[in-house]
């Protein structure tokens, strides 16, 4: 849509059938209030919304106070994001392609008239909506997306826009009070909040403030990023879906300022470029997906494509081709966001794809390994920035776009005990346990204690064609005198052995977990070993160990004990499911 007038002829090509008819289904459910909820679940919320209910529970959050004034924690009111998420406006990215491809104006007056809704509804700085930066930039972000398309159809009348764009002013100013917040905590947020000064800054001129916003934003985003985006590209928050948020922002930081003759400055392109890099190297090619890996908290916030919300093609063709010049993916319905950001599509011929091989990224930690059909990737990492996930040596494994070895996610930020810690801690990765205990010590809400070290030790090729990689981490080091080694070894192209030493003093009870897909399994007792048919082969997992050292193994799947739940997984946010572990 920056590009120039909506592109209507190229997206029919670019949205299948199936895609075409589920955003048209979506449309027209969110007549009647119908909104979807990270990219995933469908909330009836009515008309006019309710802006402020917490679907889930059925309960709504007053609006009866200033902003500041709100504790995001009150277990009464339930997870907060299930209040944030339809305020975030996600869906007038898709009334925005429904009208590219359908030409009917009518979905942009609706989201006019949702947006009057909000204000109405949301008196400034009063209620929860005013309470988070990040969230107040999404919105108008949104809002801007559809203003455009609606002064391109003309169907905006003068009051209603002035109406509109003096709340655009009222949420920039909340953005610029308290960014300073942001700031200090070193994460998205900041670079959001920078990204929602600068686009008001260079959107609206006739702003009193727009170039000190422009200004101080671009300012901003670019120092937050260089701190935030390591030298290698991967990034503070260990965390694949802030890694694509991250992205975004800075995509459309780009785009903004290329359309406005803005030069960037050198050490925040170069940093995107390693970024970019970093995540084309973690993408699953068959698929789309990535390792669930980190926080992951339902964020997608350019929705510019009918492409699954676990796919992350769109934000790797549409980045690899600001940052690196290039388009390394063949075409696709991936290939909308770029439609979107640039007015055009560009797309790798054949003989042009990328080709990943066996990587490394030395200051997050982040290891692939890759083999003809399948790959795999490990974490070995020395904190210096605020832990997410106790995680370390955990290994996930893919095979034919199916992951074999996965990450159990996290499920939710606001949940009940055992689910607030499980899917954080080290026995919702595959890796070991020592007594029970995870890597490091869980400290109150977001907050890990005892931060782990690590050192990898080395890598290399095998005779076999294969390659090795070994490494270790010291976080049961000081209370119970172990340091747990992993050497990863890639034998051919269709076998890997995964050998764990726990090095100390005296005995330990120690527990190795293998996260599997949900698919039917046989599991042999006397041979130690798990037999599973993929979707296109047959996976075979053996335990072996040194003498006596595995005394049991079980299979469990679905177990919701208070206490200790087992084989769960969570692919979106606030939903989880079943798996075999």
């Amino acid at each position: 849509l920056w590009g120039g007038k909506t592109p209507a002829p190229t997206l029919s090509t670019l949205i299948p059938d199936d895609g075409q008819a589920a955003l048209l289904d979506r449309m027209r459910r969110l007549q009647s209030g119908v909104v979807r909820y990270f990219s995933r679940t469908d909330y009836e919320l009515g008309r006019p919304i309710r802006w402020h209910l917490n679907p889930a529970l059925g309960v709504e959050w007053p609006v009866d106070r200033h902003w500041r004034r709100y504790s995001q924690f009150d277990a009464s009111l339930g997870d907060l994001k299930l209040v944030w998420e339809a305020n975030r406006f996600a869906f007038a990215y898709d009334l925005v392609r429904a009208y590219g491809l359908t030409g009917d104006a009518a979905w942009l007056r609706l989201g006019l008239d949702l947006i009057d809704e909000w204000i109405a509804a949301n008196p400034v700085a009063i209620g929860i909506q005013w309470n988070c930066g990040q969230e107040t930039t999404f919105r108008i972000m949104a809002w801007c997306f559809l203003l455009h398309a609606a002064i391109d159809a003309d169907v905006i009348e003068p009051e209603r826009f002035a109406r509109i764009a003096a709340s655009i002013y009222r949420h920039t100013l909340r953005v610029e009070h308290y960014i300073s917040f942001s700031r200090s905590i070193r994460n998205n947020h900041s670079l959001s909040e920078a990204l929602g000064l600068a686009t008001i800054g260079l959107l609206f001129p006739q702003f009193d403030r727009s170039s000190t916003w422009r200004k101080k934003g671009l300012g901003i985003l670019q120092s937050e990023a260089a701190y935030q985006i390591f030298r290698d590209g991967s990034y503070i928050q260990h965390s694949m879906n802030y890694h694509r948020l991250m992205l975004c922002d800075c995509l459309w930081m780009a785009r903004l300022a290329d359309l406005h003759e803005v030069r960037l400055n050198d050490a925040f392109v170069d940093r995107l470029r390693k970024a970019t890099e970093y995540l084309l190297e973690m993408l699953d090619f068959e698929s789309g997906s990535v390792p669930n890996f980190g926080s992951n908290d339902g964020a997608l916030i350019l929705p510019l494509t009918s492409c699954d919300y676990r796919d992350y093609r769109p934000i790797v063709q549409a980045a690899a081709r600001r940052f690196l010049g290039r388009t390394p993916l063949g075409p696709g319905a991936h290939d909308e966001l770029q439609l979107w950001m640039f007015g055009d599509v560009k797309a790798a011929d054949a003989g042009e794809r990328y080709s990943p091989s066996s990587a490394s990224f030395d200051v997050g930690g982040y290891y692939t390994f890759r083999g003809d059909r399948a790959w795999g990737m490990t974490r070995c990492h020395t904190y210096f920035e605020r832990p997410a996930q106790a995680d370390m040596l955990h290994f996930d494994l893919w095979r034919d776009g199916e992951n074999v070895l996965r990450d159990s996610g996290s499920y939710s930020y606001h949940c009940p005990a055992p689910w607030r810690q499980h899917f954080k801690s080290t026995a919702g990765h595959n890796t070991i346990v020592v007594e029970n205990e995870s890597q490091m010590l869980k400290g109150p809400r977001f907050m890990w204690y005892h931060w782990t070290t690590s050192r990898f030790i080395g890598r290399g090729a095998l005779a076999d064609g294969g390659e090795w990689w070994e490494g270790e981490h010291f976080g049961y080091q000081v209370r119970f005198g172990i340091i747990h080694r992993r050497r990863i070894e890639r034998r051919g192209s269709d076998a890997w052995n995964i050998i764990d030493t726990l090095e100390g003093k005296g005995p330990v009870h120690a527990t190795l977990r293998w996260r599997l897909p949900d698919q039917a399994f046989t599991f042999d007792p006397a041979a130690q070993a798990l037999s599973m048919s993929l979707s296109r082969s047959q996976m075979r997992l053996a335990v072996i160990g040194e003498g006596d050292c595995v005394r049991t193994i079980d299979v469990l799947r679905g177990v919701a004990d208070e206490a200790s739940p087992e084989g769960w997984e969570s692919l979106y946010y606030g939903e989880k499911s079943p798996i075999p572990v």
